[in-house]
């Protein structure tokens, strides 16, 4: 099972394979800047330098501009990181205060809950508003805490409400 990873990274240059197939993977140049989430072994995968994703958006591919700064989720597979389009991957400066704040220094806390997009055990959260955009307001102003109970509940501030 590959290894999950959190992290902030500045893209230095984006590259592709150097082979001419859509389907290759890509990689992009990238400087790590902070680990929020992950081991000895994504701290040593990232600070390579290199975080690959597949070859094209069809495929769940991303593209990251250089000399943006990025909030990145993904994986390791063998000693590479990857990032895709079904991970978390959004410019640093674009995220919310709280979001921001949460990747920083609260969302470990929650570590044992997940989010799902269907009814499930009360140790996961159930994302209500997936897939709104900009109206998404619990990804830009929740997050999935631990309660008392064993359980996990959405917990945001007033933009939330």
């Amino acid at each position: 099972m590959p290894r999950k990873a959190v992290a902030l990274v500045g893209v230095t240059n984006s590259k592709g394979s150097g082979v001419p197939n859509p389907l290759a993977p890509r990689s992009h140049g990238i400087e790590l800047l902070r680990l929020f989430r992950g081991g000895p072994k994504a701290m040593w995968a990232l600070a390579e330098g290199l975080l690959w994703t597949p070859g094209n958006d069809g495929l769940c591919g991303v593209s990251l501009h250089e000399n943006v700064r990025y909030l990145v989720t993904g994986s390791l597979h063998g000693a590479k990181p990857w990032v895709s389009a079904c991970g978390f991957v959004r410019p640093w400066n674009s995220l919310t205060r709280k979001q921001r704040k949460g990747f920083q220094r609260l969302y470990q806390q929650g570590c044992r809950c997940s989010v799902r997009l269907q009814p499930g055990p009360n140790t996961q959260c159930e994302w209500e508003t997936a897939f709104r955009g900009v109206e998404d307001c619990q990804e830009q102003y929740a997050m999935c805490v631990p309660q008392a109970n064993s359980g996990c509940t959405w917990l945001g501030g007033t933009p939330y409400r």
